[in-house]
Formats: structure tokens, sequence, C-alpha cells
């Protein structure tokens, strides 16, 4: 088992799996959560990090599809 196995990551039926929606929400509200801390700093304001929260749930989003795409290749 990889650590795919390990972290609950595969996807195969009748197991209790993370799949890529639950990761890219857990991504989201980390991303949320960090940048809430900067704007109570006043490092950066709240529209910032909702726009750089955003953009990086997308950017994991395609290198997790173009990864997925590329294992599955024959």
């Amino acid at each position: 088992m990889g650590w795919q196995g390990v972290y609950g990551l595969n996807n195969r039926k009748g197991q209790d799996a993370m799949n890529r929606d639950m990761i890219l929400g857990l991504i989201r509200h980390l991303a949320t959560f960090g940048g809430g801390l900067l704007v109570t700093k006043g490092v950066t304001d709240a529209g910032t990090v909702e726009t750089a929260a955003g953009a990086l749930v997308t950017i994991v989003g395609i290198i997790w599809s173009v990864i997925e795409k590329r294992n599955r290749a024959p």
C-alpha cells in the first residue's frame, strides 16, 4: 500500500476514501483560515484572501486533473 492508501486516497468501491471534492474543500478552508489570520494581523485584506484561496484551489485542481489523466494514459 502506497501513501494514497495511508491517507485514504484510494478510490476503490466499498472503501471510505477521501475524494477530490473533499480534499479541494479542505484546502479551500485551510487557505481561508490562514488568510483570516493574515487579515487579523493587518498583513492583507479580505478581498485578497478570497482571490488567493480561489486561485490556490483552482491550481491544485488543475494539477490533480493532469496527474490523474497522466496516470490513466495507456
